[in-house]
């Protein structure tokens, strides 16, 4: 380039030839801002920080940046919960409705049971017969109360099933239309039970004889089982015994 840049443009004299005056009336050259100046996100190429406007917000509250698949999205988890609400409103509907059928049934079975029982009662035949089953029992179990342990309680179990029959016979024993098992005992041990324990030695202290140490069937209490295959009406006590029991037995400790 063979002339200085002026405010004019290029003269025609170099640079060099100019005179002190001439370059100090010279103009500088212009300032242009720098690319690099304008550094991290959202800045201006002069450094200054752009502005952002906020999203808008549409009608329905909807922003600006979420998409349609969010939207969609949306929708679907709004759906499912109606429809698992509704499903468990029907269930729960449904299960009430089947409470309600089987608790009515279940009443209908009850009161017709108990109007057979009254029937029965007011059979003088089978109240007869029933009478003297038990007084015949009564007759077996002081016999199977005089005998000694091991034999009594070989009689007991060889004769169970005959007893069972018995009882069944009379509508005193428990059975699939959930009748109940009619308590016959009258003590607070049932003889059978009393002859078991004493066969296999299994007496309390409590229900021993203080002076001789002897078992006393008198002073033995029915014990306790979680499960019993066969219940039978002389092994099962009747009110009066449970609250003799209830009453007499810590006395007795």
């Amino acid at each position: 380039m063979n002339g200085a840049y002026t405010p004019n443009g290029f003269g025609s004299k170099p640079f060099a030839s100019l005179n002190a005056q001439d370059r100090s009336s010279s103009a500088p050259p212009p300032a242009f801002s720098s690319p690099a100046r304008g550094r991290g996100r959202h800045r201006r190429g002069n450094g200054s920080v752009a502005h952002t406007p906020p999203p808008m917000e549409s009608d329905d509250g909807m922003s600006d940046r979420e998409t349609d698949k969010d939207a969609a999205m949306k929708k679907e988890l709004e759906a499912r919960r109606r429809r698992q609400e509704e499903l468990r409103v029907r269930m729960a509907e449904y299960q009430a409705k089947r409470r309600e059928e089987m608790e009515g049934r279940e009443r209908q079975e009850a009161e017709e049971l108990q109007r057979r029982i009254a029937a029965e009662e007011a059979d003088p035949v089978l109240r007869r017969m029933r009478a003297d089953a038990v007084e015949e029992s009564k007759r077996w179990e002081s016999r199977l109360l005089a005998m000694p342990a091991n034999q009594a309680w070989i009689e007991v179990k060889d004769t169970q099933d005959e007893r069972v029959a018995q009882w069944q016979e009379l509508k005193l024993m428990g059975s699939t239309e959930y009748r109940p098992t009619r308590g016959l005992c009258e003590g607070m041990c049932s003889a059978s039970e009393v002859v078991e324990r004493v066969a296999t030695m299994d007496v309390m202290a409590p229900e021993r004889d203080p002076t001789t140490g002897q078992p006393d069937p008198s002073r033995f209490v029915k014990r306790y089982k979680r499960v019993e295959p066969v219940i039978i009406p002389t092994d099962v006590r009747t009110s009066a015994a449970l609250v003799v029991c209830r009453l007499d037995w810590p006395l007795r400790r």
